[in-house]
């Protein structure tokens, strides 16, 4: 119960199973070895593949790979008891002394009862008999989800086990007397608070509890170096490509055309977490691990989701970090493999940044490292949060494939028909693994969560520039071109109108913070968006013609860190034009009906009249959102 008489629901305590079997094998695997990992040479796993160009290699980790698509993750001893004890006794201790009283609320969950009237008195203190009725029935009022209303006499269902009989009982929803017994309003919005009186006529004193509506599961699923030309729903592939969980999906929920990202791993993820530009947080290029300029992490002050979702909803929302990291160097100062605790998240596990080799790498468990010798994927870990952790959570995800170095996938994971194998039959490989992990998360969840969970599906950057399969010289990951930035967005869930559309609507990585916020019932105040660079895009996937933003800033920079730079690029995107500023000049390009840039105008003056009117606005907005400082 808060102090305000709210009583939360599905609490993690933090007191789970952080310290049991993880902890265990994490000890025999001596925690300081690989503390300094970074800097030893078992740490080569976990180390940065940057041996390519590519300075965000990253990966997810994590337990055995098994494809089949049934959902029985207890069976991976990697997943070990370190998946919390979410589903003990502790994740509902944070609301007092509650117990179970057998009765089961409307989503099957058992409802809780307080001990003592205390724990919604407005009154003097009432019968356990009083607060066991008005407990549950809260239990279950609290259960509402805008996709999962309920009766009012459902809500007190429990009147006669109780025996409370000879008492008034008010039902309000937003401070409206709702009738018992009949339907609750079938639109029902995050953040409404249903309130439940009940007054005794034996004068024993009156009970008010409140519970506010949030929003439900939340599963955001981050590919690595996957770009539009590598899932098939797109039709952007010159070969064919088998995604058949992504293309189903894309049939079930809203797919992005312009969803646009960073041209890197670490500066796209921190904008997921944060919601701001990278100018903002330093993250102007990823982190490369061995490099010694690149000692940088984010830092840990900064306001992330995971804080919002805490101040906001105190002790409702559970989050996770399951897979890859590196949103820190490992030779940063002081503790760099707790970093994501220290941002906010309750739990990591996974490697902390990338890997050289998806056999044989270093997975972490809240900043205390494991070696393990297994294909590093991290579903087996997933589908136990998934099965255990308390609802609603948020599941962050951060897998690996298909990032560089391709390879063979475990053979139960794809379809390929090696001859060599190429490096193209390796990556096609990759992305069909990749496939068969998620459809197994997925198939974990059940109908009735389902019902209440938002699956986005999302990429970090474009293809790399090795493996593209569009056409585009000087383009890929790493680069300002469309096929650097712009990425697969797919989501399905409870405000989707429309399954199976597709939306031109324009999109930023910055707009995930903004997004999950709305979808958890958060709507951010007047102060907390003054402070991003991002908006919701939830309107979209209501209404897939509408637009939320007008264009798209991003941005890469060298050295990483607040400046002055030897290097900076920028774009600004709009609907029709795309502005690039970079070190060999300005371009512009003309982008209706194009999947890459054409002809830079400027190299071709002069500049029709619509041109001229989209030069000037695009480096207007542009010089407004930041001019970097550079090194003489």
């Amino acid at each position: 119960m808060g102090s305000d008489g709210t009583r939360t629901i599905g609490v993690d305590t933090h007191a789970d199973a952080d310290t049991d079997a993880d902890a265990d094998s994490d000890a025999d695997a001596d925690s300081d070895a690989d503390s300094d990992a970074d800097s030893d040479a078992d740490s080569d796993a976990d180390t940065d593949t940057d041996t390519d160009t590519d300075t965000d290699t990253d990966a997810d980790a994590d337990a055995d790979a098994d494809a089949d698509a049934d959902s029985d993750a207890d069976a991976d001893a990697d997943t070990d008891a370190d998946t919390d004890s979410d589903t003990d006794s502790d994740t509902d201790s944070d609301t007092g002394s509650t117990g179970s009283t057998g009765e089961t609320a409307e989503t099957g969950e058992t409802a809780e009862t307080g001990e003592t009237g205390e724990t919604g008195e407005t009154g003097d203190t009432a019968s356990p008999a009083h607060t066991g009725q008005l407990d549950t029935a809260l239990t279950m009022a609290a259960k509402l989800t805008p996709d999962a209303p309920m009766h009012g006499d459902q809500v007190f269902g429990c009147t006669e086990a109780t025996g409370l009989t000879d008492a008034t009982f008010l039902l309000e929803l937003n401070d409206l007397p709702i009738a018992i017994g009949v339907p609750l309003p079938e639109v029902v919005e995050p953040h409404d608070v249903l309130r439940c009186t009940v007054t005794p006529n034996d004068g024993s004193g009156a009970l008010q509890v409140e519970a506010t509506v949030t929003g439900g599961n939340i599963l955001l699923l981050i590919s690595d170096d996957q770009g539009t030309d590598f899932v098939n729903a797109y039709g952007e592939n010159a070969r064919p490509v088998r995604t058949p969980t992504m293309d189903l999906l894309a049939t079930q929920g809203v797919l992005f055309r312009r969803a646009y990202a960073n041209s890197q791993c670490s500066p796209t993820r921190v904008a997921f977490l944060t919601g701001q530009h990278m100018f903002r947080t330093g993250m102007v290029k990823a982190i490369k691990t061995g490099v010694a300029e690149d000692i940088f992490e984010l830092d840990d002050t900064i306001f992330t989701l995971p804080d919002l979702l805490d101040q906001e909803l105190p002790g409702v929302y559970y989050h996770e970090v399951v897979g890859k990291w590196h949103l820190s160097h490992p030779q940063v100062e002081g503790t760099p493999y707790n970093h994501p605790l220290r941002l906010g998240f309750q739990h990591h596990t996974g490697p902390f940044g990338p890997l050289n080799n998806y056999w044989t790498w270093t997975k972490y468990r809240d900043g205390v490292g494991t070696q393990v010798h297994e294909y590093a994927d991290p579903t087996d870990d997933l589908i136990q949060r998934i099965e255990q952790a308390p609802e609603p959570w948020l599941l962050w995800v951060g897998y690996l494939n298909p990032h560089r170095p391709w390879h063979e996938p475990p053979p139960d994971q794809h379809t390929t028909l090696f001859t060599g194998p190429t490096d193209d039959e390796m990556m096609d490989a990759m992305v069909e693994s990749l496939d068969t992990q998620i459809n197994r998360a997925i198939s974990a969840i059940t109908p009735a969560q389902l019902a209440h969970t938002t699956i986005i599906f999302i990429g970090d950057n474009g293809t790399d520039e090795d493996r593209l399969q569009t056409p585009d010289p000087g383009g890929g990951k790493m680069s300002l071109r469309e096929t650097g930035l712009r990425i697969p967005l797919i989501v399905v869930g409870p405000s989707v109108t429309s399954p199976g559309t597709e939306t031109t609507a324009l999109t930023s990585s910055v707009d995930v913070f903004a997004t999950l916020a709305d979808l958890a019932g958060v709507p951010l105040t007047p102060a907390q968006q003054s402070a991003q660079d991002g908006v919701s895009w939830v309107p979209v996937l209501e209404d897939p013609t509408t637009t939320v933003r007008d264009s798209v800033y991003t941005e890469y920079g060298e050295p990483i860190g607040f400046g002055p730079y030897e290097v900076y690029r920028q774009t600004v995107i709009l609907d029709d034009f795309k502005f690039i500023r970079n070190e060999f000049g300005d371009e512009l390009y003309d982008m209706r009906g194009a999947l890459v840039e054409g002809v830079n105008l400027l190299a071709h003056p002069p500049l029709s009249p619509e041109a001229q009117i989209a030069y000037n606005e695009l480096v207007a907005e542009m010089d407004a959102t930041f001019i970097p400082t550079m090194i003489p």
